[in-house]
């Protein structure tokens, strides 16, 4: 996970860095399929609320 947030969050010769919040927007829909969701979630409780993703819950 470490290794996924780190290039999604770095400047690449080919695209720019992601936002934090759109990064781990894509941590959150990755929990369960391509991240354990434990961890994934675990990952994101360590970011203030307001930079956390929302869940649709409707």
């Amino acid at each position: 996970m470490a290794d996924s947030f780190d290039a999604m969050t770095s400047d690449r010769p080919y695209r720019r860095a992601l936002p934090l919040k759109a990064a781990l927007e894509q941590i959150r829909q990755g929990a369960g399929t391509q991240f354990d969701p434990q961890l994934a979630f675990t990952w994101l409780e360590l970011y203030p609320p307001d930079l956390q993703p929302q869940v649709d819950t409707g």
